[in-house]
């Protein structure tokens, strides 16, 4: 079979197990390698085999701009950064995304099943929820949160709807904030503390999406909260 790629395409280059020969022509690539175990980490599926379950054929128009929107914002925010770089939520949160990008592009999406529904218990979210509130500091995913809750990724999803009206990801989201504001109120600007580097230690890379997301959570900006005392 004989597939060619034109300018802008999105694909799988390096196949494994598939003998093949290629040809290119004026061509300027921008590779992403990624570990099949991160796919494993989004779909909940540890079976789960990147490298015979995505196609070679390019993604759809849409699907590819949005990769290459997402691959944009990892290589600026996080690998154009060295302090970002070198921290393992943010590097962890960036591989997933890519992960899940792709996995969306390619419409491969989880399905509900009923056994799913039977697991979506409280006693699944307060395991989790005990298991995130004691590693808010590792790069944990929602594969890693069902691991410890003794359910399947879609069925830890599915109580947390259900019980909390949010997602295992939201809540550890909001544990972390709530650090975040501790570390700002106990932090002292003239030591040289800054919001950027508390939402850096939390695994934000736009400061502006963490102080977005801690206005909502708290009705101020960070930088507030960090001066109340010694402003």
């Amino acid at each position: 079979m004989t597939r060619r790629y034109g300018v802008g395409d999105v694909f799988l280059a390096a196949p494994l197990g598939i003998e093949y020969n290629n040809e290119l022509q004026s061509y300027a690539d921008r590779p992403v390698g990624l570990d099949p175990s991160v796919f494993c980490e989004v779909t909940g599926d540890e079976a789960f085999d990147p490298l015979s379950r995505l196609r070679l054929d390019p993604l759809p128009p849409q699907a590819a701009a949005s990769w290459r929107r997402i691959v944009d914002f990892v290589k600026d925010s996080v690998l154009s950064n060295p302090e970002a770089a070198a921290n393992p939520l943010l590097v962890g949160s960036a591989q997933r995304l890519l992960a899940a990008t792709l996995l969306h592009g390619y419409g491969m999406e989880p399905t509900e099943r009923a056994e799913i529904r039977r697991d979506a218990t409280p006693a699944s979210v307060r395991r989790a929820i005990a298991f995130i509130e004691a590693n808010p500091d590792l790069d944990i995913s929602v594969a890693d949160i069902a691991r410890a809750s003794y359910v399947s990724v879609r069925a830890l999803q599915l109580a947390f709807r259900r019980h909390l009206d949010t997602t295992p990801m939201r809540y550890l989201r909001r544990v972390r904030l709530d650090l975040a504001r501790t570390d700002l109120q106990k932090a002292h600007p003239a030591d040289g503390a800054t919001v950027a580097d508390v939402a850096m230690r939390y695994g934000y890379t736009d400061r502006s999406r963490f102080a977005a997301d801690y206005h909502a959570a708290y009705g101020e900006h960070p930088h507030v909260t960090l001066r109340r005392l010694y402003g």
